[in-house]
């Protein structure tokens, strides 16, 4: 049983006497059911409160307004009296204030806020960060007007009487009160003062701020910045002296000491004087105690675990204090028995190679000592002892190396030609097998035929170090590192050769312009890659200036090609030709300009005639409109085209044939001249025979081939002809003269 233990349960009644808060209990101290072993004594401790905290939920909580201090509830200077404490200063803050709800103090007892508190110890910019300036300390303030007006205190601020420890357990003999607490200069002062360690404040709540509406705030109304004068609060409590309370063991007081023999439940009431109720409850297990007897077996030379932890192996009465569920002492004695193991030797030998069976089932082929550990019939390991000797043998190995197919004949007369180990058994004198191992090795000898390709103009580096790089097959005869003949077949192909060009297309004279690379030969698919990154096979727009593509077939072989992309020009055409009035039978020059240079003229006359040169002399034989088409070849590789008409009016108003057919078939049975259709003279046609002799005379009127005045038909042959118009400077003959000629009449 654990004795000198005395537990303390404290309960909280949440409320007042007639307060609007109502009554209300709960406990804090611990917070929970507990337990106790058998004989030891609980203290009950009951109070009443409007408000208490513990941050233990790193949270204000309930009951509070305002946290305008902006706390943090992580401990960061160290542990305070329970678990997680409220901390003010390591983060800003708009106002370093704490207020509570507002509280109806009106028909209460004695009130008082109780607390525990510390200022920060550490100077300098940090969490713990101290307050060492008069105004820079915590007030303890109240309002009855909703938070108009804050009062501190009344009575004299004075320090607690206790605790100077950092770390726990903290104590108060005497707890500090009054309503501001000044701050100290100097750090060897502040470790010497209560103000800066954990301590216990109890403040009775002044008589002018009893109101029905009384709020509470923890104020610090100055400070350096964010991270300076640092300081904490846990443990709130906000109450009055309970009215009648009365425990269900009899007892009246706050506190009662009980000695439960079993688990229990206890209540506590509080009536306030308008015979308001509250309660609370707490259940408190007692534990049990135990005395066991315990007896064990074990095997001679085991180690058994008593309840202790502690390791035993010779027989006898234990005796263990251990503890029991909820923290009572119980007694276990353990009465330690052994049960005996046995030992047997066993001598025997076997011939070399042999295999021997242990008593436990394996197998041994080795001399020496082996012990097999068996169980008996109380479970526990027993030895036998096995001493093993092998008889000696001969056992000789022998190790050969031929090339392959080559016949080796073993020791016992056998001939083989396979690889392996081969085994040949003769007896010894001790009755043994004597056994001479052979293991027969072949060295490899080679027939390889090896297919692979290179690319076009490449080497390829045959096996007995030739170079070759035509497609063939090549046989190469090569001896191993261990004198075996081998022989490797190369199938050599080599790929088609791979080309590629660039090529710049302009479309339009840089309207749109394109860069591509063709590539021929090699193994598709084609992989490209550009100078400027890109791994397309065409660029659109390229940029001005030189470029280079390289091409990778499926097989890894590589081509390459250069190009350069010319800048963009533009090109107007300017016409040479003089506006002049052209005649047929007259050269006619031709002619263009452009504004930039041209590599290349191209002229189409009427869509038929080709002509390669800027400007040329061109004879028409026909009157009327000709079509002129040129095109241009810039440097930059750009096309231009540009057309025109051009006029040509015949050189004369008329032309004479030289023959015609009178034969009536329609066809070409008059002569008479050609007149320019822009022409309008009139002529006079006269027709000779070779004599001189007037065979026709007309009037714009042609020569049917009759004779006139007779009407008989001209005869086959050579005639002359004399034309005169009444525009001679357009005739024919030179200005005036009439024109005369010869003609054919044919039958």
């Amino acid at each position: 049983m654990k004795t000198g233990h005395y537990f303390s349960i404290l309960f909280l009644l949440i409320g007042s006497l007639a307060f609007s808060q109502g009554l209300n209990i709960s406990i804090i101290s611990p917070k929970q059911d507990t337990a106790i072993c058998p004989g030891e004594t609980l203290n009950l401790e009951a109070v009443t409160a409007f408000l208490i905290t513990d941050f233990d939920n790193q949270a204000i909580g309930t009951g509070w307004s305002s946290s305008q201090a902006n706390p943090v509830y992580t401990n960061p200077c160290g542990p305070g009296p329970k678990n997680w404490h409220l901390w003010v200063g390591t983060t800003p803050s708009a106002s370093r204030t704490l207020v509570t709800n507002p509280y109806d103090l009106t028909d209460g007892n004695a009130c008082y806020v109780q607390f525990w508190m510390r200022y920060g110890l550490e100077p300098g910019l940090g969490p713990c960060e101290d307050p060492d300036e008069p105004n820079e300390g915590v007030h303890l303030q109240y309002s009855t007007n909703g938070g108009a007006t804050w009062l501190d205190f009344s009575g004299p601020s004075v320090l607690p009487v206790g605790n100077l420890n950092t770390t726990p357990p903290f104590y108060t003999q005497t707890p500090g009160s009054g309503g501001y607490w000044v701050p100290i200069l100097t750090a060897a002062s502040q470790l010497t003062s209560t103000l800066y360690h954990w301590n216990l404040y109890r403040c009775p709540i002044p008589q002018a701020a009893i109101s029905p509406n009384t709020q509470f705030r923890w104020a610090q109304l100055a400070n350096s910045a964010a991270g300076f004068d640092a300081w904490g609060i846990d443990e709130v409590i906000i109450g009055c002296d309970p009215g009648s309370i009365l425990w269900n063991t009899g007892n009246t007081t706050t506190t009662d000491t009980v000695t439960p023999t079993t688990s229990t439940t206890y209540w506590v009431s509080v009536t306030d004087s308008n015979m308001k109720v509250a309660y609370d409850t707490v259940h408190v297990i007692v534990g049990s105690v135990y005395d066991i007897h315990d007896t064990v077996y074990k095997c001679e030379g085991d180690f058994y675990p008593l309840p202790t932890g502690n390791n035993v192996t010779n027989p006898g009465t234990y005796i263990s204090q251990v503890t029991s569920q909820y923290g009572c002492d119980s007694v276990v004695h353990t009465y330690l028995y052994n049960n005996p193991v046995y030992q047997n030797t066993i001598i025997d030998t076997i011939c070399s190679g042999d295999v021997y069976i242990l008593p436990d089932g394996s197998q041994a082929q080795q001399s020496g000592l082996y012990i097999d550990t068996l169980p008996t019939f109380h479970g526990c390991d027993s030895a036998i002892i096995t001493r093993l000797t092998i008889l000696p043998s001969s056992y000789i190995t022998t190790e050969v190396y031929l090339c392959q197919g080559q016949p080796y004949t073993l020791p016992g007369g056998i001939t083989v030609t396979q690889s392996g180990v081969y085994l040949d058994t003769l007896l010894a004198q001790n009755g043994c097998d004597s056994i001479i191992e052979t293991t027969l090795n072949y060295w490899p000898t080679y027939n390889i035929t090896k297919d692979t390709a290179i690319c076009y103009g490449n080497e390829y580096l045959l096996p007995d170090n030739s170079v070759v790089n035509a497609s063939g097959s090549y046989t190469v005869h090569l001896f191993t590192d261990k004198g075996c003949d081998s022989i490797i077949t190369t199938n050599l192909i080599v790929n088609l050769a791979l080309s590629t060009e660039a090529v710049f297309e302009n479309y339009n004279c840089f309207d749109s312009t394109w860069v591509g690379a063709y590539s021929i030969g090699g193994q598709p698919p084609y992989r490209y890659r550009w100078s400027n990154g890109s791994l397309n096979q065409g660029i659109p727009e390229p940029q001005t200036g030189s470029m280079w593509v390289e091409v990778t077939d499926s097989f890894g072989c590589q081509a390459m090609d250069t190009i350069i992309i010319p800048q963009r020009v533009d090109y107007d055409f300017f016409s040479l030709i003089p506006d002049t009035l052209w005649y047929t039978d007259e050269p006619v020059k031709i002619s263009v300009s452009t504004t930039a240079p041209v590599k290349k003229w191209y002229w189409l006359v009427d869509s038929t005639v080709e002509i390669g040169s800027q400007s040329f002399y061109f004879h028409f034989t026909q009157a009327g409109w000709h079509r002129m088409d040129c095109r241009i070849t810039t440097f930059d590789t750009c096309t231009r085209d540009t057309s025109f008409f051009i006029y040509l009016k015949p050189k004369y108003d008329y032309s004479m044939p030289n023959a015609f057919t009178p034969d009536g078939d329609g066809l070409n049975d008059t002569y008479y001249p050609i007149l320019n259709p822009e022409s309008d003279i009139n002529y006079i046609l006269r027709i000779y025979n070779r004599w001189g002799e007037l065979v026709f005379t007309g009037h714009n009127e042609g020569w049917n081939g009759l004779i006139r005045g007779t009407g008989s038909e001209a005869g086959a042959g050579v005639y002359i002809y004399i034309i005169s118009t009444d525009n001679p400077t357009n005739g024919t003959s030179a200005h005036g003269k009439p024109d005369r000629g010869h003609l054919t009449l044919i039958r």
